[in-house]
């Protein structure tokens, strides 16, 4: 089985994750992209919505689309969500070959994980850029072994971002193109992003 994973926090889930899942499944062959929400982001600062609703939102966020699923991996470990863990975990229950998928902003920040070598040994990268971006710099900063285990997927990406669609909620602005349907009804009914 080939496997994507697709993490991060999902506050909220948006059609600009929905669309890098489903082109890194068709350019990669890929079987299944599981949508991995962190618990606790490491990285990011602020106030992050619950695990459990961020958890739930990307359920409703995959509903109809095929060869998607969500695991709840990293919110039932609870604390601090790093990607070693998880592919530890992942290979130990679901043998099979594995794409973290990426986006070039964030790989250029690859060297500062918990264990990027170790990374490297579990998975590949499926790295999305835009047509036209330098992934030649990243790399060169990052070092050239690191060319060897990126697939790179050049895909025009949806101008989508989760901080965007909280800040057009708190303003109450429509942002039902950027979320389904059901992820929308979810945010309005809960209340999310108004306080």
């Amino acid at each position: 089985m080939k496997y994507g994973l697709l993490g991060g926090t999902f506050d909220p889930p948006h059609v600009g994750h929905a669309h890098i899942a489903t082109e890194a499944m068709q350019r990669l062959a890929l079987d299944e992209v599981i949508w991995i929400p962190a618990n606790k982001n490491p990285i990011k600062r602020g106030k992050q919505t619950d695990a459990k609703k961020r958890l739930y939102m990307c359920r409703l966020a995959i509903e109809g689309l095929d060869g998607m699923a969500v695991s709840d991996i990293e919110t039932s470990r609870g604390g601090e969500s790093y990607l070693v863990d998880t592919l530890e975990e992942l290979k130990l229950v679901m043998p099979g070959d594995y794409w973290f998928i990426i986006g070039l902003d964030a790989l250029a920040y690859f060297d500062s994980w918990k264990k990027p070598e170790r990374i490297l040994q579990l998975c590949r990268l499926a790295v999305f850029a835009r047509p036209g971006t330098d992934l030649t710099s990243t790399l060169s900063r990052l070092g050239t072994g690191l060319q060897e285990h990126i697939d790179l997927v050049e895909s025009p990406s949806k101008a989508v971002s989760s901080s965007n669609i909280r800040d057009m909620a708190v303003r109450g602005e429509d942002f039902s193109h950027l979320v389904t349907a059901g992820v929308h009804d979810y945010i309005k009914k809960n209340g999310l992003y108004q306080d």
